[in-house]
């Protein structure tokens, strides 16, 4: 069973009835919800094609967690780091590919990118910037610069979309050890992994389109879509229309018993998004102490199942959420 739900604020919120607990549970609101002007409020984030239509930028957190845990997205984000403190140098950008965002606040005709980046980092509440060089037969604008909180942020993956860069001082991107670089708006946490030096290598089966800015779920067979990660419940999801890669999932689960991943939710229910369950990893592995040294507090020692791991050093301990270690004292 399913329902629709229109709220005070007028947000459009769909709910699926799970025969389990006999309860409803908010599934998402993109479909009718992404027709509304700044759906997603400030510095969020809005993509018609994930599970949940809305996310933060890299650098930002929900105004309200509460309220963006529930689906209501409409007060935005703020930033973790502000601007224009004397005490937070930002110099660093968050480059998205292929966006779109509300009405520049001032716009300038240059030559180069290097003059529209200057331009942004000489004014301290300068947010973001656009640089697009103009073709032969087209106005002079090149630069486009925002000075007040971005909205209407929008992925686009036609040709309408432009690159959009985002000043984020680098102290807030930088990335717990082990973690892989952001693919476009999606961060992607410890123990997934997009490459063979980073993450966890059994967790090695994701891919970025640096182009688009787009991460993608890598099966033999094919490459899904990732429409959302929620690293606090250890879970994302991925467009599979023919239900191929839940089959496939599946088989593979019975058969590898060190398959970390596990199919949760999706087609069955008529979705065609699938969810999927990572299981906390163990202690990273290893062939020498040198693999160690992004985690401190480690020695690479055969572990019970007689492979080598960054197993902690006496005192500490291992923290599989965060991929971390922690003392114990």
């Amino acid at each position: 069973m399913q329902k629709l739900v229109m709220n005070f604020d007028g947000q459009i919120q769909f709910f699926l009835l799970r025969n389990a607990t006999w309860t409803f549970e908010l599934v998402g609101n993109q479909v009718i919800h992404a027709v509304f002007f700044d759906a997603c409020g400030t510095f969020g984030s809005c993509n018609s094609l994930n599970r949940m239509l809305c996310k933060c930028l890299p650098g930002f957190q929900p105004k309200s967690h509460d309220n963006w845990k529930s689906g209501n997205f409409s007060e935005g984000c703020e930033r973790i780091s502000p601007l224009c403190n004397k005490e937070v140098v930002v110099e660093s950008f968050l480059e998205l590919k292929m966006m779109k965002a509300g009405k520049a606040d001032v716009e300038f005709d240059y030559s180069y990118e290097s003059e529209c980046l200057n331009e942004c980092l000489g004014r301290c509440n300068c947010q973001a910037y656009s640089y697009q060089k103009a073709e032969k037969g087209e106005d002079n604008i090149t630069c486009w610069i925002w000075l007040k909180d971005l909205n209407n942020i929008q992925e686009d993956l036609s040709d309408r979309g432009r690159d959009l860069n985002v000043r984020v001082p680098s102290s807030t991107l930088d990335l717990v050890k082990g973690k892989c670089e952001i693919c476009g708006t999606t961060i992607i946490p410890y123990p997934l992994s997009s490459g063979p030096n980073c993450g966890d290598k059994m967790y090695y089966s994701f891919h970025c389109d640096d182009s688009i800015g787009q991460l993608s779920f890598e099966m033999p067979g094919g490459n899904y879509l990732v429409t959302g990660i929620d690293e606090e419940l250890q879970k994302f999801s991925i467009r599979d229309e023919d239900c191929k890669a839940t089959k496939s999932m599946g088989y593979r689960t019975q058969t590898n018993h060190s398959w970390p991943f596990n199919v949760i939710g999706g087609c069955d229910t008529g979705f065609a998004d699938v969810e999927i369950r990572w299981n906390a990893p163990s202690e990273p592995l290893c062939s020498s102490l040198d693999e160690c040294n992004d985690w401190p507090h480690s020695t690479c020692s055969s572990a019970t199942n007689g492979k080598k791991r960054c197993l902690c050093n006496k005192s500490y301990r291992w923290d599989p959420i965060n991929g971390r270690l922690h003392s114990s004292i």
